[in-house]
């Protein structure tokens, strides 16, 4: 939105998984470098990336205003059982019903284990392949629902 000026940081993940750690790190540099409100950090990816959004998540729970993955890939083990650690989180979780990449399947047992707790949830399911984010990504809407959230406390 153009009312609503944000900092986007896209670090590439080098490993196998993705380390909290560094996340944290990135965070930290941006933090002392630039003004931002620490209510309002959020954590998107695709893929590889939509699966490093529940694994950082799930270890750093208090830093994040809300998470979006997007078509998180299954391999190489599943990360419903990290839904505990992220159910206070606002999330929004988009597959697409042809994506011939990432399990569709492990994403709904995903969104069925959050919804048991979390009322925070969205499960955008669409039509557009493995690469959504664009048309996510795009999608103001979506955007704003996103920042939209912002955490109570620091």
């Amino acid at each position: 939105p153009k009312n609503d000026p944000y900092v986007i940081a896209s670090p590439i993940k080098l490993g196998i998984d993705w380390s909290p750690k560094k996340i944290k790190d990135v965070i930290a540099d941006i933090k002392s470098k630039l003004k931002i409100d620490k209510r309002r950090i959020y954590l998107t990816g695709l893929s590889m990336g939509g699966r490093g959004t529940f694994i950082v998540a799930s270890k750093l729970p208090n830093i994040f205003a809300a998470i979006m993955p997007l078509s998180p890939h299954h391999e190489p083990y599943s990360y419903v059982g990290l839904s505990e650690e992220i159910s206070n989180l606002p999330i929004f979780l988009h597959h697409s019903i042809n994506d011939s990449t990432s399990n569709l399947s492990m994403a709904k047992s995903m969104f069925d284990k959050l919804s048991k707790s979390n009322e925070n949830l969205i499960f955008d399911i669409g039509r557009s392949g493995h690469s959504g984010r664009n048309k996510i990504y795009r999608d103001e809407e979506n955007i704003n629902c996103l920042l939209s959230w912002k955490k109570n406390k620091i």
